[in-house]
Order: structure tokens, then C-alpha cells, then sequence
């Protein structure tokens, strides 16, 4: 997936100070603070008396979740068990690492840092080159913009540019929950956004990274006249910015923008959330997923870079509330590194994807991270369809299942790859909007 690099984030341990008898003073031995998500009963305690109790058990609130009555915390590890069962608290989960996919790297299941490639088995890259499928590689350079438009082999692949006669997306709010988007790109629209990393939320969602400006290109980039033209040119594009410049979030910080996709007040509910991104089963972020599922939001989620082995696809893809997508090829074959397995929903172009990169340049990317988006401006294609013809039950609005069924029913089934790998088939844009 596109051009980043991954870092790792350790915490550091808070020394705690004891006292010995009325003057001795000595240093306890140090406790490394764990990040946690403490989820009340709903209904049972106030917001005062949440933070009372956190206080109480020797934790530090690095953010407030209300979606789920919870909070993120620094907590002890010592204190962990007796937290768990006081009558106010419902269960406490961990807040694990997530990472927006960078290109793959080695195909072991393991995201590494690409500017230090020297884990067990792999190559200690000198400067200037990076670790990619075992080998020290020259990394691409993104080219500087703008050129005149192409259309890249993967919006061609699924047709997009065929349904625009019928739907260009207008007027669909697409969320990209990521590292923020390049404000100031000239082949992109960015309508709003937030930046929920650390305790508050703030306006300063411009992407430091790169990833999310790929894929918001893929998803929507502007149908004028120069550099790439996204799949649904006229959605509206939303940076939700959950990730920092080293492309990695936690599960609280994901749970953080989800809750604004529901609930903000200043643009309104998002109708598309693209995920390109993937961490391990967390019972916190699953209900938030829900919580967005229930308020309508299609969320499309990537596979994963695992690769070659059946069955690691990642989360939030694992998730049935979302729609899980795996990467192909130019040849339509399953794209090398793209994870498959049973929880596969629909296939789509994610190797070799040229799109927009920060500081408007333009960049070619491969990744599931890459599929995803293509999937996501189906998706805003098909809920700006006049004709709503995902909405089966005649209400007047197109649910989350509608959209999915609307997808996988239009899909173009290959040849060459089983359900496994592609789901219900490769995502096809015209036929979604006009068969």
C-alpha cells in the first residue's frame, strides 16, 4: 500500500515513589504503564465519577470514548484485576497498535519498520533502501504534479468511468479513517475532516504521512484535466486522521473518529468509511463498527498484506458489519501479498495503483490498502445513484447490507481465483449503478 514508513511506539514507565517509615524515601521499582480501554456500565457512574475511579486505581485518561461509555487509559498492570471488578466497570480491553498498511514487506504476516529491516531472517537495508519481499530495494519516488489526466488501470478496470453517465458520487460523504489527506492537493476536494490523535480533537487533519492521500485519490480524486481521476470524482472527501506520520493509531483512536463519522454535528453523519487498515480482534472497536453499522455507514475494510497463507485476513475486515476486500492484479490474478480467506467479500485492483501523494505529487502504490478505496467510491457511486437501486425494501434509503448486496451482486466473478480470494467476484462500478 502506498509509501510509508512504520515505526514502533514504546511506551515508557512512570517510576513510582515510596514512602519508608517518616523520613526514609525510595524509589519502588518502576511499573511500565499498559494502554487500556476501560468500558463502564452503561447508565451507572458520571463522567466525574469515571475519572475518580481511573484516578483511584492508579490511571492516567489519555481520552474520552462515549460511543461506548469507555475510556482510554494508562493503567498499571498491578491494578488491572481489581479495576476489572468493580460494579461500575463492564470489562476493560486492551488498546492495541493498529497500522495503515504500508507496502508489504517479506510476506512473514509482520509489518516491520522499512528504515530498519534488520528483524530476525530479513536484510539490514542500507540507507536509502528498504526491506520489500526479503530483498534491499531502491524505493519508487513519488512525481511531482500536476500532468495531464490519466485514468488509472484500476478505475478502468472496474469501469468506473462507464456509471458516470449515471453517478458520479455527488453529494456521498466518504470518510477516509487514516493519515489525514493532503489539504491542498489540486487533484483532490477535501470537504472536511478532524484529527482525533491524542486527548482532543482538533482541525489539523493534513496528512504527514502519505497513505491517506493515496487512497483518498483512488476513491475520489477530481475529474479535471490533470494527474488521476478517482473512482466517484464528485463524493465528498472527509480526512479523518487517526494515524500519525509513521502510519500507526491505536484501537481508541479508530474508535475516536468512528464515533465523529456517527456523530458530528458540523458536516453531518459520513455515508462510507474506507478502512485501510488492520490490528487484532478488540471486543471495544467491534462494538463501535456496530455502533456505526446500526447508523447506517458503510465501512469497506482491507484484507490485509499477509499474503500466501489462507486465513489471515486482519481486522477490521474479519468483521461482518464490513465489507472486506482483497487485492488483485493487472492480470486479474490475486495480488501477491493480498491476504484471502473466508471472510472475503469482493476483490479489486490494489497492485501498481497510481494515485496522489502529499505535497501534490502523485505516487504508485500497491496494497490492499489500495483495493479498498475502489470499493469505497463503488459504494458512494451506487448511494448516488438516482435510481437507488440498492434499495431493495422501497424506504427510500440504502442500508449497509443493501450496498453490500447491491456490490456483490453486480461483481464480475474471475476465472481464476475462488471465493476465497475474491468473494462474490471483482467489484464492477458500471454494473453496480446501471445494470
Amino acid at each position: 500500500m502506498g509509501k510509508v514508513k512504520i515505526g514502533l511506539i514504546v511506551l515508557g514507565s512512570i517510576a513510582l515513589i515510596g514512602l519508608v517509615g517518616a523520613a526514609l524515601v525510595s524509589k519502588a521499582a518502576p511499573e511500565p504503564m499498559v494502554r487500556k480501554i476501560v468500558v463502564f456500565q452503561p447508565g451507572v457512574v458520571n463522567e466525574s465519577a469515571r475519572e475518580a475511579l481511573i484516578t483511584k486505581f492508579g490511571g492516567v485518561i489519555t481520552k474520552d470514548l462515549p460511543l461506548i461509555y469507555g475510556m482510554a487509559v494508562l493503567l498499571p498492570p498491578s491494578a488491572e484485576k481489581a479495576l476489572a471488578q468493580q460494579a461500575e466497570v463492564l470489562r476493560i480491553d486492551n488498546d492495541d497498535v493498529v497500522f495503515a498498511f504500508a507496502r508489504p514487506i517479506c510476506g512473514d504476516g509482520a509489518i516491520h519498520p522499512s528504515e530498519q529491516c534488520d528483524e530476525p531472517g530479513l536484510p539490514n537495508c542500507p540507507e536509502g533502501q528498504v526491506c520489500e519481499n526479503c530483498k534491499c530495494v531502491t524505493p519508487e519516488e513519488p512525481t511531482p504534479g500536476p500532468l495531464p489526466q490519466t485514468i488509472s488501470w484500476g478505475v478502468d478496470r472496474i469501469d468506473a468511468d462507464l456509471g458516470w453517465a449515471t453517478s458520479t458520487g455527488s453529494g456521498v460523504k466518504v470518510a477516509i479513517l487514516d493519515t489525514g489527506i493532503d489539504i491542498d492537493h489540486p487533484d483532490l476536494s477535501v470537504a472536511g475532516g478532524v484529527n482525533v490523535l491524542g486527548p482532543f480533537r482538533t482541525e489539523k487533519y493534513n496528512d504527514d504521512n502519505g497513505h491517506g492521500t493515496h487512497v483518498a485519490g483512488i476513491a475520489a480524486a477530481l475529474n479535471n484535466a490533470i494527474g488521476v481521476v478517482g473512482v466517484a470524482p464528485n463524493a465528498e472527501l472527509y480526512a479523518v486522521k487517526a494515524f500519525n506520520r509513521r502510519a500507526i493509531g491505536f484501537d481508541s483512536d479508530i474508535i475516536d473518529g468512528i464515533d465523529w463519522c456517527i456523530n458530528n454535528t458540523t458536516y453531518g453523519r459520513m455515508d462510507v468509511i474506507n478502512m485501510s487498515f488492520g490490528g487484532s480482534d478488540n471486543t471495544s472497536l467491534h462494538q463501535a463498527i456496530q455502533a456505526a453499522y446500526n447508523a447506517g455507514i458503510v465501512m469497506v475494510a482491507a484484507a490485509g498484506n499477509n499474503g500466501t497463507t489462507d486465513g489471515k485476513i486482519v481486522y477490521p475486515a474479519k468483521y461482518s458489519e464490513t465489507i472486506a476486500v482483497s487485492a488483485t492484479n493487472i492480470d486479474d490474478g490475486l495480488a501477491y501479498f493480498s491476504s484471502y480467506g473466508l471472510e472475503i467479500d469482493l476483490a479489486a485492483p490494489g497492485q501498481d495503483i497510481n494515485s496522489t501523494w502529499n505535497d501534490g505529487y502523485y505516487y504508485v502504490g500497491s496494497g490492499t490498502s489500495m483495493a479498498t478505496p475502489h470499493v469505497v467510491g463503488t459504494a458512494a457511486l451506487v448511494l448516488a445513484d438516482p435510481n437507488l437501486k440498492c434499495d431493495t425494501d422501497f424506504n427510500g434509503i440504502c442500508s449497509p447490507a443493501e450496498v453490500k448486496q447491491r456490490l456483490e451482486s453486480t461483481a464480475e466473478l474471475l476465472s481464476g481465483l475462488n471465493s476465497d480470494q475474491q468473494g462474490s467476484g471483482l467489484v464492477d462500478a458500471e454494473k453496480a449503478v446501471i445494470q
